[in-house]
C-alpha cells in the first residue's frame, strides 16, 4: 500500500487525465479550447464566449468522469489518498483554465466575457457535484449543461452582467451543501457498467430504443462501418437532424442563421470525432466480419468499409445541402455558399477517418482528432462569412477529392 509521504499530490497525472479513455475525451479539448483561445481576442465576443463556456464545463466534465471511474473501482480503498490527489488534480486544472479565462477577459476588457466564466463555473461545478454520487445521470446532466451554455452563448451573444452575482451566490451554496448529495465516491457496479458503456457509445444522449426501426435502417445502409462505430453512429445522427429541425423553425421566427451554421458545424465536428473514438473503443475484429457470408476476405471487407464510409460522407454532403438553403435565406449564390458548407462538412469527416483508419494508439488519435476539429472549425467559420464563392467551391472540391483518395489509400492500414 502507497505511503502518503512517498508519493506527491501531482504524480500520476498524465496517465489519470490522457491516457484514460473517458476523462482524456474531456481534458484534451478543454486543453486546446484554452491554448487557442488567446487568438480570438478581438474577435467576434461570441466566439471568446463559447471557448470559455466550452473549456470550463469540459474540464469539470473529465473530473466528473473521474468521480465515476472512483465509483467503478477500489483504488481509493486499495491506495492512500488516491481520491483526493485526483481531485486536488482535477481542481488545480480548473484553476489554470479560469486563469487563462480571466486574463483573455483582462485583456478584451470584456465584463461579459467575465460573467460568462462564472456562469460557467456554476454549471460544471453541479455537473461534478451529480456525478459523484449518481454515475447514470452524466450523460444526461453533461448535455442538458453542455445545451444551456452553449445556446446561451449562441443567442445572448453577451451574457448579461446581472448574472454574476446568482453564478456566485448558486455557487457557493452548491459548494456549501455540497454534502446533501449523498456519500461521494460510494463503490458501485452500476457505475463500471455506466462508465463503460459511456467510453464505447460516446456518450452518446440518445436513448438506445429510441426511433429503433429507422436507426435499424440506416445501421443496414451503413454496414460495415455501423458495424464498427456502433449504435452511436445511428444515435448521433438521428440528433443531429433533430437539432437540425429545430434550427430550421427558430429561425423562421429569429434570424439565428449564422449562429445556427456555426452549431451544426460544431455538431457535425462532434459527431465525426466521437464516431472515430467509439469506433477505437469497440473490440470488433475484421476476422469475425469476413465470417459471415458477406465478404469472401478480409480485403474485400475492408473495401465494403471504405465504401460505407464514402456514402456516409455523400449523405452528410446531401443533407448539410438541404439544411443549409433555409438558414441562409435567398442570398445571391446561395446554392454555391450551401454547397461550399456541405462540402467542408464531407472533408471533416473524410480527415477523421483517414486518423481513424491509420493511427492505432488512442491517445495520439485523440490529440490529432483534436487538431481535426479545430482546423475544419476554422475552414467552417471562414467558409461561413467568405464571399469568394467560386474560388472557394473549387478550392474545397479539390480537397475533398484528395482527402477521398487518401481514405481509399489508409485501407491497407485497417
Amino acid at each position: 500500500m502507497s505511503s502518503p509521504q512517498s508519493r506527491k499530490w501531482y504524480r500520476g497525472w498524465s496517465g489519470l487525465w490522457l491516457k484514460e479513455a473517458g476523462p482524456a475525451s474531456y481534458f484534451v479539448p478543454s486543453i486546446f479550447a484554452t491554448i487557442f483561445s488567446p487568438l480570438f481576442i478581438g474577435s467576434e465576443p461570441v466566439i471568446l464566449n463559447l471557448l470559455a463556456m466550452f473549456a470550463i464545463i469540459c474540464m469539470y466534465a473529465s473530473l466528473a468522469l473521474q468521480s465515476i471511474r472512483l465509483q467503478a473501482t477500489e483504488w481509493q480503498a486499495l491506495v492512500v489518498d488516491y481520491c483526493q490527489h485526483i481531485t486536488q488534480q482535477g481542481k488545480v486544472f480548473i484553476a489554470i483554465i479560469n486563469g487563462f479565462m480571466l486574463i483573455n477577459a483582462a485583456i478584451e476588457q470584456s465584463i461579459h466575457l467575465l460573467s460568462t466564466i462564472f456562469v460557467a463555473n456554476t454549471l460544471g461545478l453541479g455537473l461534478w457535484l451529480l456525478c459523484r454520487v449518481s454515475s447514470h445521470l452524466f450523460t444526461l446532466g453533461c448535455y442538458i449543461i453542455f445545451t444551456t451554455g452553449i445556446i446561451s452563448c449562441v443567442l445572448l451573444e453577451k451574457t448579461p452582467v446581472f448574472l454574476i452575482p446568482i453564478a456566485i451566490v448558486t455557487y457557493l451554496v452548491l459548494l456549501v451543501f455540497r454534502d446533501k448529495f449523498g456519500q461521494p465516491y460510494h463503490f458501485s457496479s452500476h457505475a463500471f457498467a455506466n462508465y463503460r458503456h459511456g467510453v464505447q457509445s460516446g456518450w452518446s444522449p440518445v436513448p438506445v430504443g429510441f426511433l429503433s426501426s429507422y436507426s435499424k435502417y440506416l445501421n443496414k445502409q451503413l454496414f460495415p462501418l455501423s458495424y464498427f462505430v456502433g449504435p452511436s453512429l445511428s444515435q448521433f445522427t438521428i440528433l443531429l437532424v433533430g437539432l437540425s429541425a429545430s434550427a430550421i423553425i427558430i429561425n423562421f421566427f429569429y434570424d439565428i442563421s449564422k449562429h445556427s451554421m456555426f452549431s451544426l458545424t460544431n455538431v457535425l465536428l462532434a459527431l465525426f470525432t466521437l464516431c472515430q473514438w467509439s469506433r477505437s473503443q469497440r473490440t470488433q475484429s475484421w476476422e469475425l466480419l469476413y465470417t459471415l457470408p458477406i465478404y469472401n476476405s478480409t480485403a474485400q471487407a475492408k473495401s465494403a468499409f471504405i465504401q460505407s464510409a464514402l456514402k456516409f460522407t455523400i449523405y452528410v454532403g446531401i443533407f448539410c445541402f438541404i439544411v443549409t438553403l433555409p438558414l441562409i435565406g435567398q442570398q445571391q449564390w446561395q446554392y454555391v455558399y450551401a454547397a461550399n458548407f456541405s462540402l467542408t462538412a464531407c472533408a471533416a469527416f473524410l480527415a477523421s477517418f483517414i486518423i481513424g483508419n491509420i493511427v492505432k494508439n488512442t491517445s495520439i488519435m485523440g490529440i490529432l482528432l483534436c487538431f481535426s476539429y479545430g482546423g475544419h472549425m476554422a475552414l467552417s467559420t471562414y467558409i461561413i462569412q467568405s464571399d469568394n464563392g467560386f474560388t472557394d467551391l473549387v478550392l474545397v472540391s479539390l480537397y475533398v477529392c484528395s482527402l477521398a483518395l487518401l481514405n481509399r489509400f489508409s485501407a491497407k492500414y485497417l
